[in-house]
């Protein structure tokens, strides 16, 4: 099943959200945002779990004006459970001629709450006041 990602953007925070879950349990749930130089991708696979499946989640940033390095992630599963904040501190390279860094992140949590839990990563670019927030939910049935 498609899902379709929704994005707005407000002072210079673009958000992206998904729609409501999908009903498969094996279906990945995706969301992309981007702002200026700034993109991410946020996908948590499978979408819908029983109570105490693992969920894998990935997340891919790329900024195509970087002078440094991709700055802080905030992640939250959406549980209340502690989530890793990967990520280095923004550091801006005065005078740096900009080029293109990617970096991808994987991460796996196990839900033993059952309800919606909305995973949520926020991911800043150095230099600059760009940043991006990812929603992604994830449903945990009994």
């Amino acid at each position: 099943m498609t899902r379709a990602a929704t994005t707005a953007s407000s002072s210079n925070v673009a958000v992206a959200s998904t729609a409501a879950p999908v009903s498969s349990a094996s279906s990945p749930v995706t969301a992309r945002s981007s702002d200026g130089s700034l993109s991410a991708v946020l996908t948590v696979a499978p979408g819908e779990v029983s109570s105490g499946s693992v969920v894998s989640l990935d997340l891919s940033v790329t900024d195509s004006a970087a002078t440094g390095p991709v700055g802080p992630m905030n992640l939250s599963y959406g549980d209340g459970q502690p989530a890793p904040q990967t990520g280095v501190a923004a550091s801006c390279h005065a005078g740096a001629a900009p080029s293109t860094s990617s970096q991808s992140f994987q991460y796996s949590h196990t839900y033993s709450t059952p309800g919606t839990h909305k995973v949520s990563v926020t991911v800043s670019a150095p230099c600059s006041s760009e940043t991006v927030v990812l929603e992604v939910p994830v449903t945990v049935v009994d």
